[in-house]
C-alpha cells in the first residue's frame, strides 16, 4: 500500500505532485482519504464546521468523485454517508472518504478544499492510502 502525506507548511516532492495531477494514474481498487482541519475552536468558534455543508454540496464532492449517495446517517459527532461504492464520514474538522471500484477519489479534493475554505477552515493534514 502506497501512503501520500501532506502536513501544513510542508511541500509535495516534484514526483508526488506529478503523480497527484496525472490523468494515467490509476487509482486502485480501494482508496482512503482523509484531510483533517485545523479546529476553529481554537480561534474561539464553535461552529459544527464540515456537518455544515448542505446535501447539494456534499454532492458535488461525490460528484467529482464519480460517486453518489445511497443513505445518509448521523448523531451528534459524525454524518455518515453510505455511497455507491464505499463510505463517506464527515466531522466538524475532518472528512473520511474510502471508495472502491471505478471511483475518482483524487477528483474531489479540489471540491473539498474549496467548499472548506468557504467555511474558513484551513488544512491542517491530509492522508491518501491507496
Amino acid at each position: 500500500m502506497d501512503v501520500l502525506y501532506y502536513v501544513e507548511g510542508s511541500e509535495l516532492s516534484r514526483h508526488d505532485e506529478a503523480m497527484l495531477n496525472s490523468s494515467e494514474y490509476f487509482e486502485g481498487v480501494e482508496k482512503r482519504l482523509q484531510i483533517e482541519f485545523l479546529d476553529s475552536h481554537a480561534y474561539g468558534d464553535s461552529s459544527r464546521g464540515l456537518r455544515n455543508l448542505s446535501r447539494h454540496e456534499i454532492e458535488q464532492i461525490l460528484d467529482a468523485a464519480r460517486c453518489s449517495i445511497v443513505r445518509k446517517l448521523s448523531n451528534d459527532e459524525v454524518d455518515t454517508y453510505v455511497l455507491s461504492e464505499s463510505s463517506l464520514f464527515v466531522y466538524s474538522h475532518k472528512v473520511v472518504i474510502k471508495t472502491c471500484g471505478t471511483t475518482k477519489l483524487l477528483n474531489a479534493i479540489p471540491v473539498l478544499l474549496e467548499l472548506a475554505a468557504s467555511l474558513s477552515l484551513r488544512v491542517k493534514g491530509c492522508k491518501y492510502t491507496y
